[in-house]
């Protein structure tokens, strides 16, 4: 007599992310950017539109529900983010066709002090999300930059340079400081 293995017809934990999924997960996204909320990120209702949209691209795995959605578009965000950072560092070269474009023994030694940065772990893992960009540009790039047209910075304090901030702050606003 066979036993059954009770895992066996488990649906997998972890969302594995073909290709073709993520392409259609941006590209729905792009399509309704309008949508997006100040923060950057999108309602539970869009991302399971996006479940639904992308469910027959499924190959194998599994399922992805509104959660892995939103899952996988913060980790869109933050490569995104990283590569705006890196282009505005001053003197960082970027373009969408050779990414950083590191050649030479100075680049290539430049690149990977990048990516040493001790100290401040936050940082550092932002840099990680640049390595695969030493030579070739993000093929969401400029889907993303559609996205998020100032920048990957969002929220009510995120600055914006261009924009006016209608809401200074003045002592007056402070209860506490006698005059």
């Amino acid at each position: 007599m066979a036993t059954e293995d009770p895992g066996a017809d488990a649906e997998p934990k972890r969302a594995d992310w073909t290709p073709e999924e993520v392409t259609a997960l941006v590209r729905y996204l792009h399509e309704h950017r309008a949508e997006r909320g100040d923060t950057g990120s999108f309602r539970q209702s869009t991302y399971a539109n996006v479940a639904d949209h992308i469910r027959p691209l499924l190959v194998s795995g599994k399922v992805k529900d509104h959660k892995n959605v939103s899952i996988k578009w913060g980790a869109l965000k933050q490569t995104y983010n990283a590569i705006v950072t890196y282009h505005s560092k001053s003197g960082e070269h970027w373009d969408n066709e050779h990414g950083a474009n590191i050649s030479g023994a100075l680049a290539a030694e430049s690149w990977s002090k990048y990516f040493a940065v001790k100290g401040f772990l936050k940082f550092a893992q932002s840099n990680a999300h640049m390595k695969p960009f030493r030579n070739k540009g993000w093929e969401y790039l400029e889907f993303l930059e559609d996205i998020f047209p100032q920048g990957g910075a969002t929220g009510a304090h995120a600055f914006r340079a261009g924009t006016s901030n209608p809401h200074f702050w003045h002592y007056s606003h402070c209860t506490s400081i006698r005059r």
